[in-house]
């Protein structure tokens, strides 16, 4: 009986080690992939806070320039140590539950269950992850493709109002910002994870 339980646990540990594996894997794409995304959109935006500023010229963004700007943190964290960190917590609770589950000989469908429930929380989580930081780096590009222009000095808040809009981005509607006293995050969109709020070229 000790040999059967021990081979038992041998199985789980290295079914474990195997998922652990496969989300290093999952996590290394997803960085990967969010880095150009990032990239793309921000390089799009720069254009368009030119075009905004009705610029004809072309005004050229370095690689450098726009590998920078996706590094900058987001509410604290980088993109890329949030994906890591997500990873980290889900592997962490996968070994915490499979453990558990060997030690007290709970029934794996109960587990797998569990971990389905924790992975629509991942999901959620990655989903709110791609829409934050998407928002970010545009908002970004935009500005700088404004500063760029030398045209526009000062944007203004506009805020998607409904429902679900909360008090803090109500209260930013309409405001007008210096470009150089806007900050992403204080007095700029995104205020929030999965703010939908925007700016535009405000002129007096």
């Amino acid at each position: 009986r000790l040999l059967k339980g021990r081979g038992r646990i041998t199985r789980e540990m290295m079914l474990i080690d195997s998922i652990n594996e496969k989300w290093i894997e999952v996590a290394l794409e997803m960085d990967k992939e969010l880095g150009e995304h990032l990239a793309m959109n921000y390089k799009r935006e720069y254009k368009q806070g030119l075009e905004d500023a009705n610029v004809k010229k072309i005004i050229g963004i370095s690689r450098k320039q726009i590998e920078t700007a996706i590094l900058i943190p987001t509410f604290a964290y980088h993109f890329s140590e949030t994906i890591w960190k997500n990873k980290d917590k889900l592997i962490a609770w996968i070994n915490t539950e499979f453990r558990r589950a060997i030690v007290q000989g709970i029934d794996v469908r109960k587990t797998a269950k569990k971990l389905k429930e924790h992975m629509e929380v991942t999901k959620f989580e990655a989903k709110r992850l791609v829409v934050t930081e998407t928002a970010t780096v545009q908002i970004n590009g935009r500005l700088e493709g404004y500063k760029e222009s030398n045209v526009v000095k000062k944007v203004e808040v506009l805020v998607y109002m409904d429902k679900k809009t909360c008090n803090k981005c109500k209260g930013e509607d309409g405001n007008i910002v210096p470009l150089e006293d806007a900050i992403v995050g204080v007095n700029i969109p995104p205020f929030h994870p999965s703010c939908r709020c925007d700016i535009v070229p405000y002129f007096d």
